[in-house]
């Protein structure tokens, strides 16, 4: 899940960045009256495309989660907000929301960067991994 989900928006983030233009972005922000809209265009394009890599790969993946999230909560709540079905609904940001709230609480699983480093993370006087606080509560929930 977490390598689809950040392939989904690394697409969108790709997109806004290199195809549709950050600037190109920001004047719709400004009629759906979100404040600072170039700011705005900037921080969320980039969070997409910087937050999929990073869920792509499994590096940093509860803190990507945390901006991609923020994205889709603007885009259910401003943008997405009349109805529930796609194609105008907020159905699919919806999703993409849980989605990232679901991989906050889990980590980044097994086959990530993430896990490779806790692995190499060794308590050289028992040779076992370094406790994890995070990936612990997670595990223990």
């Amino acid at each position: 899940m977490r390598v689809m989900v950040g392939a989904t928006f690394l697409v969108h983030g790709y997109q806004k960045v290199f195809q549709m233009g950050v600037d190109n972005f920001a004047p719709m922000l400004a009629q759906l009256g979100v404040p600072l809209p170039h700011v705005a265009a900037y921080l969320a394009a980039y969070a997409e495309l910087l937050g999929g890599l990073a869920l792509v790969l499994g590096l940093g993946v509860r803190v990507a989660t945390l901006f991609v999230a923020f994205t889709m909560f603007v885009a259910v709540t401003k943008v997405h907000h009349g109805a529930f079905l796609a194609p105008k609904g907020m159905e699919y940001p919806l999703n993409l929301l849980v989605a990232n709230l679901a991989l906050f609480l889990t980590g980044a699983g097994r086959l990530s960067v993430d896990e490779w480093l806790a692995s190499r993370a060794t308590d050289p006087s028992a040779g076992k991994a370094a406790p994890r606080p995070c990936a612990d509560a997670a595990a223990a929930a």
